[in-house]
């Protein structure tokens, strides 16, 4: 059954606060350090790509204030390019893109509820 797209807000706002609760007090130097800590945060940056992608089109498209497409990309890179991943991208990747999509998606929560 396909989840709905407030759902999916919910869900994708859960996620981010999981990322910031695990690199809550940390630095870069920490992160790049913990092999599980990265994982842990790539886990869920691929699942929040995933889930904003599953997102249904008209409801993106209504939307477009939002940056949508940064957060997906990142989220099939991450899933496809593994090798390649590194303890700064991740730590650019939460400060430059996920960090604003989130307060985009709750000032967008803020005017759906």
């Amino acid at each position: 059954m396909k989840k709905s797209n407030t759902f999916l807000i919910g869900f994708i706002l859960e996620r981010i606060d999981r990322i910031q609760l695990f690199l809550q007090g940390k630095e870069i130097e920490e992160f790049s350090k913990s092999e599980i800590l990265q994982d842990a945060v790539i886990r869920n940056l691929e699942v929040i790509g995933q889930a904003s992608k599953d997102l249904s089109e008209k409801f993106r498209l209504h939307h477009p204030q939002i940056k949508w497409n940064p957060v997906i990309k990142m989220g099939h890179k991450l899933e496809k390019e593994t090798s390649q991943i590194n303890a700064d991208f991740l730590w650019t990747s939460i400060d430059q893109i996920i960090m604003p999509f989130k307060t985009d998606l709750l000032e967008l929560s803020n005017i759906t509820e």
